[in-house]
């Protein structure tokens, strides 16, 4: 079974020298996945971000409030 490398469409993804050089390397031992523009959803980092980042929101609205 060949890894597969899901990727969502940042050009630093696929623009880059290094990716593409990497990628020709390996393609036949690699299967890159590409995500439609635009789709947080199905990056799980994304919604971890967006979690802790409104979080430090409020903590950054609570401590201007206190101090």
């Amino acid at each position: 079974m060949l890894p597969v490398l899901r990727q969502d469409k940042a050009s630093s993804h696929y623009k880059s020298q290094k990716v593409r050089k990497y990628f020709d390397e390996h393609k036949c031992s690699l299967i890159p996945v590409w995500l439609p523009t635009a789709s947080p959803e199905f990056m799980v980092l994304e919604e971890c971000w967006n979690i802790s980042k409104n979080d430090l929101l409020v903590l950054t609205d609570i401590l201007s409030v206190i101090y």
